[in-house]
């Protein structure tokens, strides 16, 4: 978990040349164990909130986007996550178009767990 957090400083940081090898990393971990789903989500809501340089909130937001199509967000993080991106839904592009691709995520992950739920 420290390593990934290491991660998202890297990430977050100026360095980019090792950008998709951070994002790739980041993505992995949350396929390999399902217990840090959440924390890479929590993570990138904090490196979000109240940080003053847009650069680095827009590269989250992108990592965000791609961290949604990988996996969900668990059980007890999914309505906070779903709050948390209302609460930006209307905060001027591109990170509104960030925003709405993770809603409209978030929204087919309620409606294939509805339906698993079903059989």
């Amino acid at each position: 978990s420290l390593e990934m957090i290491d991660f998202f400083l890297i990430f977050s940081g100026e360095n980019e040349n090792c950008e998709v090898a951070t994002i790739q990393s980041i993505i992995n971990y949350g396929l390999e164990r399902e217990e840090l789903r959440d924390e890479i989500y929590v993570q990138c809501v904090r490196q979000i909130n109240k940080n003053p340089n847009q650069a680095h909130i827009d590269r989250i937001w992108l990592l965000l986007c791609l961290v949604v199509v990988a996996f969900p967000p668990g059980k007890s993080f999914f309505k906070y996550f779903v709050s948390f991106l209302k609460d930006h839904q209307y905060i001027a592009d591109p990170t509104r178009q960030y925003v709405e691709w993770c809603l409209e995520n978030c929204n087919h992950i309620q409606v294939v767990n509805f339906f698993s739920r079903k059989k």
